[in-house]
């Protein structure tokens, strides 16, 4: 079955491992006002990656088994998605596609208000508590 990034997510020698341990986490690039969710396994640098692009890291929270993270970081997508049409991704251009922009969130409302990087946070936590992880 195929994560949709290229190969067969359960059978790649690369990548993201689903039954290895793993990671979801929230990044904010204030200079975009955006911010992202995000899984990675241990010690791959994928933070440290999306750190060197501007972006600052928030909260982690580690899993046992990747497949957990994966299902907690489309849970919150979804819960983002759901809310309407400012809750869509953050892509200011074409030209701005970056690693994993289609999993972030501007932090900027249709009404001008904020949401804080601790809220959306909450929002990962309650993604993660209504799968049962």
């Amino acid at each position: 079955m195929s994560s949709g990034q290229g190969g067969c997510s359960n059978c790649a020698t690369s990548g993201f491992r689903g039954d290895q341990p793993a990671l979801i986490y929230l990044m904010v690039h204030y200079a975009m006002q955006a911010s992202k969710v995000g899984i990675c396994n241990l010690d791959t640098g994928r933070i440290d990656k999306h750190r060197r692009n501007g972006w600052v890291l928030c909260e982690t929270y580690q899993f046992d088994l990747g497949v957990y993270a994966r299902a907690a970081e489309k849970a919150t997508v979804a819960l983002w998605r759901a809310r309407g049409d400012d809750w869509q991704q953050a892509l200011f251009s074409e030209e701005e596609k970056y690693d994993g922009f289609t999993e972030t969130v501007s932090l900027i409302r249709a009404d001008s208000s904020l949401t804080s990087p601790d809220a959306l946070w909450a929002d990962v936590l309650t993604s993660i508590k209504d799968l049962g992880l």
